[in-house]
């Protein structure tokens, strides 16, 4: 037996709404890793690199990415 259009609907709402909560949070998770790995980076090769100007430059840009996303 078929079900009613709107219970139908009503059942591919919700499941749009689980999947996009889920997307939300994968990327908020994917964005949170990058932050972390752009810091990381950074700190880990301010000091062994003799050209610092490089580093800068490089953590000028992932932080501009960083601001960008949020």
């Amino acid at each position: 037996m078929a079900e009613p259009k709107g219970l139908e609907a009503r059942q591919a709402s919700a499941e749009f709404h689980i999947l996009q909560e889920h997307y939300i949070q994968e990327q908020a998770f994917y964005w949170q890793r990058f932050s972390a790995f752009a810091g990381l980076f950074v700190l880990a090769s301010s000091n062994s690199i003799t050209k610092r100007w490089l580093v800068d430059w490089l953590g000028a840009v992932l932080g501009f990415i960083w601001v960008l996303v949020q």
